[in-house]
């Protein structure tokens, strides 16, 4: 059981009583239907001196690196006994030391449909780079105007790469930006 499920379970209706101290003395006579699931957390979520979004993200198990304060103090909130209490340090730990799931690294490959998309541009020069500003496909116009690049490895043609590296780039991009400025 993750400790969402522990706050969500001890900060339901069944748990809360008036006679309990804190909790739900300051209650409004009127309620409305959106304040109803927002009261449970704000009876639980201000003693523990959290706010009520850093609550929910808890219960939902979007933070999962609470300082030792915070438990102790949602445990007093929660009116949790010595073994509850073991409990829920327990779990804040095992979440703290669980490492995040890393990212995907994007696709390196071109769909089909890309690729033909390329070819039906022809002549026109296009290509396809990725965020990493790698070359991914292009086609012989796309190539030439990045003149040299294709003697370059496949894993190497970066555009980046290119326009500091390749001796041909300095004709190519300076000839461009000559060009544009009247220099």
């Amino acid at each position: 059981m993750g400790g969402g499920r522990i706050l969500r379970r001890r900060g339901g209706p069944a748990q809360r009583r008036p006679d309990r101290p804190g909790i739900g003395r300051d209650r409004p006579t009127s309620i409305t239907s959106r304040d109803r699931s927002v009261w449970p957390r704000r009876e639980l979520a201000a003693p523990a001196g959290v706010s009520i979004d850093y609550y929910v993200r808890l219960e939902r198990g979007k933070e999962t690196h609470p300082s030792p304060s915070v438990v102790e103090a949602l445990a007093d909130a929660l009116r949790l006994n010595e073994e509850e209490r073991g409990f829920l340090r327990e779990l804040a730990t095992r979440a703290a030391r669980r490492a995040p799931e890393p990212c995907p690294l994007p696709s390196q490959r071109v769909r089909p449909t890309v690729t033909q998309l390329l070819e039906t541009l022809r002549p026109n020069p296009a290509y396809v780079v990725s965020r990493t500003n790698d070359l991914l496909a292009a086609n012989p116009g796309g190539l030439r105007l990045l003149h040299g690049i294709a003697d370059w490895p496949e894993r190497q043609r970066n555009t980046v790469r290119y326009t500091f590296l390749h001796p041909a780039a300095h004709v190519t991009v300076g000839g461009v930006q000559a060009a544009r400025w009247g220099c």
